[in-house]
């Protein structure tokens, strides 16, 4: 694959393996052909981070991060539909955060989309056109990292400060559980497939 001018930021795939996605220190993003390995589309965005590009688990959504908003791309119609500003506007959506979007994921079956930012998190239901905000729970100071759930989407995992994980249920959102690590912090985190086991380095 060759297209960009600078270093390569993010790279991710599609679900179904046809698209992979990149963002690069050039101000690029582009959406390639995984097959062809050619390109058909770019435009000039800046990608602020690793962590900053999804795919919804159909394929169909492509969702990243501007300097300014979360943007999400229609990937079969090729054009961004919405976007969720990092600050409040006053015709965008009540549920902008303090300082500006730390991360964001969909669920396992693509239903649920969340977004993080202070002074809490945010759930969006998609529907066959852009996400409708649906819940924000507030007062959950220094979340981080992305939201990861269960393979089942019964629970979603969320880092709070450097040595602790909220474990949420994902029908009342309430945090059901606390997971801490007082030796040197946490790194990652991730479930197993069954969603039986999870696992904290």
């Amino acid at each position: 694959f060759k297209g960009h001018s600078d270093r390569i930021w993010t790279v991710s795939f599609s679900k179904d393996g046809q698209r992979v996605f990149t963002g690069s220190a050039d101000g690029a993003v582009m959406l390639w052909d995984a097959q062809a390995r050619s390109s058909p589309e770019s435009e000039s965005v800046i990608i602020l981070d690793g962590s900053s590009s999804v795919f919804s688990p159909d394929s169909r959504w492509l969702v990243r991060q501007s300097e300014k908003d979360i943007v999400f791309r229609d990937t079969r119609r090729r054009m961004d539909l919405m976007k969720l500003p990092s600050a409040a506007t006053a015709d965008g959506p009540p549920c902008t955060p303090q300082d500006g979007w730390k991360s964001f994921n969909f669920s396992p079956g693509g239903d649920v989309f969340v977004t993080v930012g202070a002074p809490g998190f945010h759930v969006w239901r998609m529907t066959n056109g852009p996400p409708v905000h649906s819940l924000t729970v507030s007062n959950w100071a220094e979340l981080r990292g992305r939201p990861i759930f269960s393979p089942t989407s019964n629970w979603m995992v969320l880092q709070r400060g450097s040595r602790e994980l909220a474990i949420f249920d994902t029908v009342s959102w309430q945090e059901i559980r606390t997971v801490k690590e007082d030796l040197r912090g946490i790194a990652s985190y991730a479930f197993s497939p069954t969603g039986h086991l999870l696992a904290v380095a």
